[in-house]
């Protein structure tokens, strides 16, 4: 893990403490339109980077079950908690910046 990586880790962890109600919604209402394209499409995957605690893609999943999403995070509490907070519901890896992700969070489409 290289020095930079390392600050952006601490950074995130102390954030992830109160992460959902005070920095997730600025994210939340600046990109609605991204988020309805994927709310769009019936049985369309999507992948996070960056997912944090996974409030959105919980709340992309209670409003199309049909969606297969899957999320990574360098951030080890933020991972915890978003696979703790959705279960089996959406695939959450903890991943590093020089790593590739990981086989189960990458995407694919017919086409």
């Amino acid at each position: 893990m290289n020095d930079l990586e390392e600050k952006s880790t601490e950074q995130f962890n102390a954030w992830s403490k109160d992460y959902e109600q005070k920095r997730f919604l600025p994210f939340y209402f600046s990109n609605r339109a991204l988020l309805q394209v994927i709310l769009s499409g019936n049985g369309s995957a999507s992948l996070y980077g960056g997912c944090g605690t996974g409030i959105l893609l919980g709340l992309l999943l209670r409003q199309n079950k049909d969606l297969t999403l899957s999320g990574m995070d360098i951030t080890p509490h933020m991972v915890t908690t978003a696979q703790t907070k959705l279960g089996y519901s959406a695939k959450i890896k903890r991943v590093t910046a020089g790593s590739p992700p990981p086989k189960e969070c990458t995407c694919t489409t017919n086409g």
